[in-house]
């Protein structure tokens, strides 16, 4: 009988509170650019449920965060820049951009995304090709699916306010 009377009190403790509950998922960065180009990528964002692209807040981690994921914050990724794309052709997504050229063939680095009552940070590893030859139609390169790190759960206390 007690048990029924918690199960109550938790389920309406959950409708109070419902941005508590909201599961925003990221996949996979697709990189849309190669070694030498200005970087262009997406993070494909899924379970946006009713947010709106002023509600979610993404940015590049702090220096604690990169260091806590055991990620070296070079200085290049400081030049990254994020804009939230909603429902844009059906899907949600991530556009993570650059103006200055990528010299190195991969990059790590490390997003906090948050969004009313959550905050986490994602690692991510963009995986750069040498650019395409002149011969080569631009419908022939694929460009390589990145991998991700691990998802980290931030803790609200432990979070400084994402502007």
């Amino acid at each position: 009988m007690d048990l029924r009377k918690l199960a109550v009190a938790l389920l309406s403790v959950g409708v109070m509170l419902p941005g508590l509950g909201h599961a925003l998922a990221v996949r996979d960065l697709q990189t849309k650019s190669a070694l030498g180009e200005p970087f262009q990528g997406e993070i494909e964002l899924v379970e946006v449920g009713d947010l709106n692209a002023d509600e979610i807040k993404v940015s590049l981690a702090t220096q604690e965060d990169f260091e806590r994921l055991g990620v070296e914050r070079v200085y290049f990724l400081t030049d990254l820049r994020f804009d939230v794309v909603l429902n844009a052709g059906g899907r949600s997504f991530v556009k993570i951009s650059s103006s200055k050229p990528v010299r190195e063939p991969f990059l790590d680095f490390v997003v906090r995304i948050a969004w009313p009552g959550n905050t986490r940070l994602q690692g991510v590893t963009a995986l750069l090709d040498p650019p395409v030859m002149a011969d080569t139609a631009p419908s022939e390169v694929a460009r390589p699916v990145s991998t991700q790190q691990p998802v980290v759960p931030v803790t609200p206390a432990a979070v400084a306010p994402v502007s």
